[in-house]
């Protein structure tokens, strides 16, 4: 990203973060162990990003887990400009492990959120980027862990 993108990205990031401080103060204390002043922590991303995620006809990203304490996925189309895709889940007490096992295929959720919505979650969440059958799907996807904690706490 250029430097005006990047503080384009920090800006939609802080206000996700604000979000969750002002209507969600137990998540925040439970992802980040505070509820207050979570755009002022310092913030390890996954590996490459930020980034903005260009899904062509075909394109997907299998079923993972992004093992941070958060995940912001922000759609930059709208759910009309493709067909096919959207961000799919699997519960966590039916699903768990690090593979979809049998009989977990089928995901039991799948959201197509309007542009510049927020979808949040925590990265432990199983999720997939279903395949798109026609058009292009692009999303700003962003996983996230304070500083203060290490990979893998709770």
């Amino acid at each position: 990203f250029t430097p005006e993108e990047q503080r384009c990205v920090r800006a939609i990031l802080d206000r996700a973060l604000g979000l969750i401080e002002a209507t969600l103060p137990e998540l925040a204390d439970t992802l980040f162990g505070q509820t207050t002043a979570l755009h002022t922590m310092e913030l390890l991303y996954a590996q490459n990003e930020p980034a903005i995620n260009v899904y062509d006809v075909g394109g997907q990203f299998k079923p993972h887990r992004d093992k941070h304490r958060l995940s912001i996925l922000v759609p930059l189309t709208s759910p009309d400009e493709f067909d096919g895709g959207g961000t799919a889940f699997w519960p966590e007490v039916e699903c768990a492990g690090r593979r979809v096992r049998r009989g977990c295929e089928t995901a039991k959720h799948t959201l197509k959120p309007t542009a510049g919505s927020a979808m949040l979650f925590g990265g432990e969440l199983m999720h997939a980027a279903l395949p798109v059958t026609a058009g292009t799907r692009v999303v700003l996807v962003a996983s996230l862990t304070p500083r203060a904690f290490r990979f893998g706490d709770r």
